[in-house]
């Protein structure tokens, strides 16, 4: 029995690997910022649409946070099982495929991590209901919903059926906020609510398309959005769509009485990714500079302007 238990046991180097794993495909630091910067951009949103003074010294912003990073980390340990046939043709240098860290030590990790962010939601039954819903859509993407076969090579399905993920992980930020004001959440208003979500599910949304848009050259056996769409549509795309949060963000602006900070930050990062686009449509875009990269300086402006103008105006 002891014996069939620690075969699922990593080994004494498992530490060492799994460091390795992290500062290549998962940095801590950068994902802790990041996982921050998406709860108090959304979260304060949230309280400008109840009409709440939001107090982010509070053990729920701990779990928000803690709960974000998590659900990434374990989202991207789950990738890593679904895409090790890919990854041993076409990425092998990553981390599992050149052999720096074992299959088992990602099942392990993964096992260990959802357990963390189950224990991180346990003081609450709604919280925990919500994170439980999360977690378990999580899996259904990592069974590929039971028909790898049809889904594994077609991106525009695992699209459809992926993304979805991100508007559950808002909808859960927005329990969490429900929990720690002690509100219902019929007690908010549902349109601005709504295209929160939306303008925040587009910010990501707009970034999974992006980091799959090459230039003709770059192309190889891997599916990619300008392969099925070509270069010019696949960007015309990401771009529409990063525009819906524009437009959702100056919205909010009017009908939240935002300051004019807010406007003129959202409106500075609108005109540098119009910029980004034409660069990469014209192939003036500087080498190492991608439209992931811009996606990502856009997401970070659209998710700073409510702390900025938070801060300056009232203070957190």
């Amino acid at each position: 029995m002891i014996t069939s238990v620690s075969k699922y046991l990593p080994d004494w180097e498992f530490g060492l690997r799994f460091h390795i794993y992290l500062k290549e495909m998962y940095p801590v630091i950068t994902r802790l910022m990041t996982a921050a910067i998406l709860y108090f951009g959304f979260t304060l949103y949230l309280s400008k649409i109840a009409h709440l003074h939001f107090n982010p010294v509070s053990h729920f912003t701990v779990t928000g946070i803690a709960g974000l990073f998590s659900i990434a980390l374990i989202l991207r340990l789950m990738d890593e099982l679904k895409d090790r046939r890919t990854d041993l043709i076409l990425f092998k240098d990553r981390p599992l495929p050149s052999g720096k860290i074992k299959e088992t030590d990602i099942k392990f990790a993964l096992v260990f991590v959802c357990l963390i962010y189950i224990c991180l939601h346990l003081y609450s039954g709604r919280i925990l209901l919500s994170s439980l819903f999360v977690l378990a859509y999580a899996f259904l993407m990592f069974r590929y919903f039971f028909l790898p076969e049809k889904m594994h090579d077609c991106l525009l399905i695992n699209l459809a059926t992926h993304n979805p993920i991100t508007a559950l992980i808002l909808l859960h930020l927005a329990i969490i906020f429900t929990v720690q004001y002690n509100l219902k959440l019929v007690n908010l208003k549902w349109l601005p609510l709504t295209l929160l979500v939306v303008m925040f599910w587009f910010l990501i949304l707009s970034w999974e398309i992006s980091r799959k848009i090459r230039y003709e050259h770059e192309e190889t056996d891997y599916i990619t959005y300008s392969k099925i769409f070509g270069k010019i549509k696949a960007s015309v795309i990401s771009f529409l769509i990063q525009t819906i949060s524009f437009g959702i963000a100056v919205y909010l602006y009017f009908t939240l009485s935002l300051s004019v900070v807010y406007l003129i930050f959202i409106t500075i990062g609108y005109k540098i990714l119009v910029a980004g686009y034409i660069s990469f449509i014209l192939k003036k875009m500087s080498a190492g500079i991608k439209l992931r990269s811009l996606a990502e300086f856009y997401s970070s402006i659209m998710m700073l302007a409510i702390i900025i103008e938070t801060s300056l105006t009232r203070g957190l």
